[in-house]
């Protein structure tokens, strides 16, 4: 019985370009998850430092009330990597609102703090994100 090469050929060839096939899928899904997986880490690095921004936009603004008991108005700081900028309102007799915002990055976030007493020290009665 005479054996066919030209089959055998064909059939390591297909055998190869399958293989090959499934060769490229396979790293082109582990390369897309990485990808993602380093967005996805970056964001929640720049959501931590727009948080540690938004509470010391506020911290500021603590500061210049206690340093100037009518003090109303707006504000803003600027870090490596990011800023912030607060606004104070009173309403009435000691009660303030504090509300900030940072940007970090694309990053946004928003907090409110009030409070109903400035001296002898100040009272906080929420601090809560808005966003």
């Amino acid at each position: 019985m005479k054996k066919n090469y030209y089959t055998d050929g064909y059939i390591t060839l297909l055998s190869v370009v399958i293989f090959s096939a499934v060769s490229v899928a396979i790293v082109t899904t582990v390369l897309f998850l990485g990808s993602q997986s380093l967005s996805s880490s970056r964001d929640q690095e720049l959501g931590a430092y727009g948080r540690q921004i938004l509470d010391a936009c506020i911290e500021e603004a603590l500061e210049r009330i206690k340093d100037l008991e009518s003090f109303t108005g707006f504000g803003s700081l600027s870090f490596g990597n990011g800023t912030c900028s607060y606004q104070v309102t009173n309403n009435g007799g000691t009660n303030r609102t504090v509300t900030a915002s940072s940007t970090s990055g694309t990053i946004v976030r928003k907090a409110q703090a009030t409070l109903n007493q400035i001296n002898p020290t100040i009272h906080i009665t929420s601090w809560s994100d808005t966003n």
